[in-house]
């Protein structure tokens, strides 16, 4: 009986074991990992996300009535499903729109849905169109 019990607890300990070096294996394969590699693994993640709250951003007041604007806005999508350090790729016209964008999409919320993958960040890219 004795002998059954020190041999259960070598096998946890080995399977602890074995899940601690498999854990290090992944964060040293992603400190490692080139950026195209890095946006090539979050961009693949955004599967797992769905779009649940969108904000439109709102026309600065010293914009022109008239005046429509376009935006390339690249943001993460954290496991909780909130959008962090958005970041303005490309806009037109350049930087009237921007920060109208930052805070709309700051505001957005997603859903995860995960199943058997582990939960990660994931990488969007999105154009949007600002009108007045």
């Amino acid at each position: 009986m004795e002998l059954a019990k020190i041999e259960e607890a070598r096998k946890r300990k080995a399977l602890i074991e074995k899940q601690a070096a498999e854990q290090t294996a992944k964060h040293l394969a992603k400190e490692q990992e080139t950026e195209e590699e890095r946006v090539a693994r979050l961009s693949s993640n955004f599967k797992h996300y769905r779009l649940i709250e969108k904000v439109a951003p709102k026309s600065p007041e010293f914009i022109s009535y008239n005046r429509v604007g376009y935006a390339v806005v690249e943001y993460n999508i954290d496991t909780n499903g909130t959008v962090v350090e958005p970041k303005i790729i490309s806009s037109t016209p350049a930087q009237n729109f921007d920060q109208a964008v930052l805070d709309a999409v700051k505001k957005w919320r997603y859903s995860a849905e995960f199943g058997d993958t582990e939960p990660d960040i994931a990488l969007a890219r999105t154009w949007i169109r600002i009108v007045p």
